[in-house]
């Protein structure tokens, strides 16, 4: 299930959002646990193998995964670019969010693994995105927004 919703633009307290957007997933292939689905999700390095449009992830700052750590990425698609995030909850297993740069946004990406059965985990990824950058002009334009 994907759900998509546009939430405009011209919210005076904050950077005009762009869109936010949550996907479940049931991942029940092969006998993996909420822990095991967490500790992969948290290697960011593992990034690149189950997003295509990224190509490289690597550790910016010392120690281990954890609140604080940042990184920095390339893409591919839709563009070549180079981003980077930190991460800014790390709760094992049921929650991991970053806060970056993606693309031409900037935004928070959240994702909050559960056990449905002994064999299947739910994933849930959340995604709000706010422009950045030239886009956050045209947002302010497009919202009436005086600068």
């Amino acid at each position: 299930m994907i759900e998509l919703r546009e939430l405009g633009f011209g919210d005076a307290e904050a950077v005009p959002r762009i869109y936010s957007a949550e996907s479940t997933k049931h991942l029940g292939r092969a006998p993996m646990d909420a822990h095991e689905v967490f500790a992969y999700l948290a290697r960011p390095g593992n990034l690149p193998r189950w997003n295509y449009a990224l190509d490289t992830t690597e550790r910016t700052s010392p120690g281990p995964i954890g609140v604080g750590r940042t990184y920095r990425q390339t893409r591919h698609l839709p563009r070549p670019a180079e981003e980077h995030f930190r991460v800014t909850a790390y709760d094992p297993p049921g929650l991991l969010t970053v806060d970056g740069d993606f693309g031409p946004f900037s935004g928070t990406a959240t994702y909050r693994p559960t056990a449905v059965d002994r064999h299947t985990t739910r994933l849930v990824n959340s995604v709000h995105l706010t422009a950045s950058g030239a886009l956050k002009a045209v947002a302010a334009l497009a919202a009436g927004e005086r600068t």
